[in-house]
């Protein structure tokens, strides 16, 4: 890893690099055109300046070309700034300011006196120009250009060919004079020239390396970012003054999203104080999606021995939890499966001996009468508390399951056919799937799991309108699904809670076994239930069973 580190640093510099030297190039640009606004002012100004300490008419005059060359200069400029403002391409806007920035130079050189003229720098400016803008031939180019351009001006000058306006003294100005101007501009500006490519190349160095450095911060981040985001927890942290400076996905599921703003205080998230949290605390929501428990913890992020902020975590515990009171209520049902062996036998003996009596007496009493009536109730609620205790004996002392070829389809319509002997008329019952599907199950135990979830829907239907109840049947590969659906009352939040809890029933004369039962047998069979409900609305009961139980 730590070798292949430089090659894929140089191949992000070399991607970057291509990517903004073309951008690079019209920032400089602009830069170039700014810089040289201050320079023509700066020429415009000393004109001004000369032509207030001017004597005669003649120096006047002479610096008309002054004027002329600095209006020109502004205008060319101003034509470069409408130029770049509407993006013309950059290596013909490049070519052409330097170009005529060159005869700037040429021309201000002519102006002021040639090989005596104090404004020779104008060829350095611009081959420093060119070494900022340009790659490194061009550049070269450029300053060959410069030094070829002052040294014919001076050639031209000393021959008598080009002669200065204000210059008035050609002849007495020796060769030594020319020669030295040649030879320092030329050295002048080659020099300038490599300087300013050396300084600009390690310039570029430097901000193409900043640049891939902020790209690969920039992408760090991102990929922490990710990481956060998509924790199995949720994140949430503060800076030193309480406020939210990041806030994760997950915690904006587990809290209230219009309460999780950036820049939002602690107290305003949380109602309580957090600093006995370090150790985690268990706080309970009212949230939609159903999560009822989240752990939060509240700890510090140091840095140096320094407090930083905080960092809250949110767990949904939920599921643990319920899993604890699914392993407790296991516990307690084993303890009470083992006492209720022995409990039923020492009930059940004394009731058979109860309804025997019952049943003498009232052979012995006339059969009209408020007696006889008393003796068919009690003989009733005997018959009642004797089912009791088979449902809790079904329950807490389950048997083993007989696996065999069961027809599911056919099991069910059986079951739908019993019912609709006694089925009131404003109930419709339907069963829709495939005619046949078989799986290896308890057909007598499954028999009774739909015949009580069949009985707690109609239960749920009242006689005010119509109401259909339906199972669906529905297999995959590995799984069959039984849906049983009503269109009743529907069954509350804190209700599903309960659902399958011995003794919890909403009905007067519930036991609160039924729905224990379906629960345990489709345990049994390796099964799972799913229960969907909207108060008013009904409820569906999804079974989940492999067709070849382990």
């Amino acid at each position: 890893m730590p070798n292949n580190q430089p090659v894929l640093k140089e191949n992000t510099l070399n991607i970057i690099s291509e990517q903004n030297m073309w951008e690079e190039r019209r920032r400089r640009l602009l830069l170039l055109v700014g810089f040289r606004t201050i320079i023509l002012s700066g020429l415009l100004i000393s004109t001004i300046v000369a032509h207030a300490r001017a004597s005669t008419p003649a120096e006047i005059l002479a610096l008309v070309p002054l004027y002329t060359v600095a209006g020109l200069s502004f205008l060319a400029n101003l034509i470069y700034a409408v130029i770049f403002k509407f993006k013309a391409p950059v290596l013909g806007q490049v070519v052409t300011q330097l170009a005529g920035d060159l005869l700037f130079a040429a021309a201000i050189l002519y102006f002021t006196g040639g090989v005596q003229s104090a404004f020779s720098f104008f060829f350095l400016l611009t081959a420093i120009n060119g070494a900022v803008i340009l790659a490194r031939f061009g550049s070269l180019t450029l300053a060959t250009a410069a030094a070829l351009i002052y040294l014919a001006e001076i050639i031209l000058q000393y021959n008598g060919i080009l002669v200065p306006p204000i210059s008035s003294n050609n002849g007495s100005i020796g060769l030594m004079v020319y020669l030295n101007a040649a030879l320092v501009h030329t050295f002048s500006i080659y020099m300038v020239t490599l300087l300013t490519i050396f300084l600009s190349e390690q310039a570029n160095r430097a901000h193409h390396t900043a640049i891939a450095v902020s790209h690969d911060l920039s992408k760090l981040k991102e990929f922490h970012l990710a990481v956060l985001q998509n924790l199995p927890v949720g994140v949430i942290t503060l800076n030193s003054q309480d406020q939210v400076v990041f806030v994760n996905n997950l915690a904006k599921l587990m809290c209230e999203d219009e309460k999780l703003e950036i820049g939002q205080e602690l107290k305003v998230i949380f109602s309580e104080e957090l600093n006995g949290y370090s150790e985690g605390k268990v706080i309970t929501t009212g949230r939609e999606d159903g999560a009822e428990a989240l752990l939060v913890r509240f700890s510090p992020l140091m840095e140096n021995d320094k407090t930083l902020g905080h960092i809250i975590t949110l767990q949904d515990v939920s599921t643990v939890q319920q899993m604890e009171r699914q392993l407790h209520q296991k516990e307690r049902l084993a303890s009470l499966g083992e006492l209720a062996a022995g409990m039923a036998h020492e009930i059940r003996n004394p009731l058979a001996s109860v309804r025997g009596s019952i049943e003498l007496l009232a052979r012995r009493l006339p059969k009209e009468g408020a007696e006889q009536g008393l003796i068919n109730i009690a003989v009733r609620e005997i018959d009642r508390l004797n089912s009791l205790i088979s449902d809790f004996l079904t329950y807490a002392r389950p048997q083993k399951i007989n696996l065999s070829p069961c027809d599911i389809s056919q099991l069910c319509r059986e079951t739908v056919a019993l019912l609709q002997n006694d089925l009131p008329a404003y109930i419709k019952l339907a069963v829709l799937g495939s005619q046949h599907i078989t799986i290896n199950a308890d057909g007598a135990k499954l028999r009774q799991v739909i015949w009580n979830l069949l009985k707690n829907s109609i239960d749920a239907c009242n006689d005010a309108m119509e109401h259909k109840i339906i199972i669906d049947l529905a297999e995959t590969a590995d799984t069959l699904s039984i849906i049983v659906k009503d269109d009743g009352a529907g069954i509350t939040k804190e209700q599903l809670k309960h659902l399958f809890v011995p003794f919890f029933s909403t009905k007067s004369q519930g036991s609160g076994l039924g729905l224990a039962i379906v629960g345990r047998i489709i345990e049994e069979h390796s099964g799972t239930i799913q229960v969907q409900s909207t108060p008013g609305n009904g409820a569906t009961f999804i079974l989940n069973i492999p067709k070849n139980p382990g």
